[in-house]
């Protein structure tokens, strides 16, 4: 008998001496053989079928990438703290500020609006334990940061424009913060000032007494702007002929926020584009409607429509020089009758 891993095979006809138990007993193992494959089969078929019963999830390694570094970002408002060292820093890391300009028929240049101080504010992470002094000053040449600020059209915001108050902050044991320093801003100083330029202030933390960690520095970024003034009231009338703008031109409704000392309560039919509603006010008596804007535009025309089936629509009025270009001032309404009416408004945009 001969007998291999995957099979058994029986020569009967070779061997003459073997007998009919010895052929049975072979049989019989070749059954029991044949069943136990069998066994081993239906074993593994059922173990295919249940590891089947679910998509396998495979988990690839892809060697070929490499991690970036991760990149230098803006310091957080509250930095990480211990409780051991105390960490100065300003609350403000920058402030911008926006000073419009109205260039007069003379080539003057003024400014309507009020220019308001900065105020700077200093704060210690945890209470200090001895007592600090603090000074804010001018950032100078040869600190680190300053070259990051100062280069190519943005300059230093010339020293008689404005003057630090209350740079001096004494902190007494147990405190964070203290009274604020405020730069006080002079307003005739920025009609010299070159419009193509970006003025920055860079502040940064002396330590005069104590100890402490410092953090940050603060800047602040002027930026000028220069609109041509109006003509001298009265300098609105009707027009009849203004071609009608493409719409990503016009502000209207919900983009306007309207306001008047007359008839408030009216206000919203100027913005709600009905024409079968109106806001009114009486003429010659002094009363204004301002027209607000989200955003600083240059406008080009103020389109207003009245009624044309009696005698109060708008003869004329005048547009105060706006206080900042995303405002505007209608005074001195002019009109046929008792009542002037206005139907409805919407701004031209260029």
């Amino acid at each position: 008998m001969k007998q291999t891993i995957s099979e058994i095979t029986i020569e009967t006809r070779s061997c003459n001496d073997c007998n009919s138990s010895h052929y049975s007993k072979s049989v019989t193992n070749f059954k029991q053989m044949k069943k136990i494959h069998i066994l081993y089969f239906a074993m593994a078929f059922l173990l295919i079928s249940v590891s089947c019963t679910k998509d396998p999830v495979v988990l690839e390694f892809d060697d070929s990438y490499t991690p970036k570094p991760p990149k230098k970002g803006a310091l957080k408002e509250e930095p990480p703290v211990d409780l051991l060292t105390v960490y100065t820093y300003f609350q403000e890391s920058q402030k911008d500020l926006v000073v419009n300009r109205v260039l007069q028929t003379d080539g003057s240049l003024e400014i309507k609006d009020e220019i308001n101080n900065v105020e700077v504010q200093v704060k210690t992470t945890i209470p200090v334990e001895a007592a600090t002094t603090f000074e804010v000053t001018l950032m100078e040449n040869e600190d680190e940061a300053f070259p990051k600020i100062v280069k190519g059209l943005t300059v230093l915001l010339p020293e008689d424009v404005y003057n630090l108050e209350n740079s001096t902050l004494d902190f007494k044991v147990g405190d964070k913060e203290v009274g604020n320093t405020i730069i006080n801003l002079k307003k005739d100083a920025f009609k010299k000032l070159d419009k193509m330029k970006e003025y920055v202030l860079p502040l940064k933390i002396k330590i005069t007494k104590g100890e402490a960690v410092i953090l940050n520095y603060f800047v602040l970024h002027v930026t000028l702007q220069d609109v041509e003034a109006l003509p001298e009231a009265p300098n609105v009338s009707p027009s009849y002929n203004f071609p009608t703008p493409s719409q990503d031109k016009v502000l209207r409704e919900s983009a306007l926020h309207v306001n008047s000392d007359y008839a408030t309560g009216h206000l919203y039919k100027l913005t709600d584009s009905n024409l079968g509603s109106n806001w009114w006010v009486k003429p010659e008596e002094g009363h204004w409607l301002s027209i607000g804007i989200d955003n600083l535009q240059k406008i080009k025309a103020i389109v207003i429509k009245t009624p044309s089936w009696n005698n109060k629509n708008l003869k004329a009025c005048d547009v105060d020089t706006p206080v900042n270009i995303n405002h505007i001032k209608l005074t001195n309404f002019k009109g046929y009758d008792s009542f002037v009416d206005l139907m409805d408004l919407y701004l031209v945009i260029e």
